[in-house]
């Protein structure tokens, strides 16, 4: 009896090939549950709002100020003076040896293997004094 009890809520279908599956009976839904909580298909779909998104739009160049231009040509260096003689050679070199204010480190320069051999602290120049066969020169 028990057996026949438990039975009575499945329905059976009929299956390919003779086999019975049992199926449970949908219960209907209870008054309790509230309309507002089930949802249409109309409501999921719903009205769509138009896309609004475009490509941005590439920025224009913009226009180059007119700026005075002037090349100019590149004036003769008059940072060093050389003097050639039989025995040597004697090298003058302005401090601001680029015409910018910043002044050269004696310590620093040197001519062949020679350092600065005097300095002219008034004119701001090095003094190099070399024997042809100082500093490193060769008799060719």
């Amino acid at each position: 009896m028990l057996g026949s009890q438990l039975r009575e809520p499945w329905k059976s279908i009929q299956a390919p090939y003779g086999v019975q599956s049992p199926r449970p009976q949908l219960a209907p839904l209870s008054p309790n549950l509230a309309a507002s909580s089930i949802q249409s298909k109309e409501e999921l779909l719903g009205p769509v709002r138009e896309l609004t998104w475009k490509f941005p739009e590439v920025p224009a160049e913009p226009e180059q100020p007119d700026i005075n231009f002037e090349l100019q040509q590149p004036r003769p260096s008059d940072s060093v003076a050389v003097q050639c003689w039989e025995d040597g050679v004697h090298v003058e070199v302005k401090q601001d040896f680029f015409g910018t204010g910043q002044l050269l480190e004696p310590s620093l320069l040197s001519l062949g293997g020679c350092g600065v051999a005097d300095m002219d602290a008034a004119a701001r120049v090095l003094i190099f004094h070399s024997a042809l066969q100082e500093c490193g020169s060769e008799l060719v």
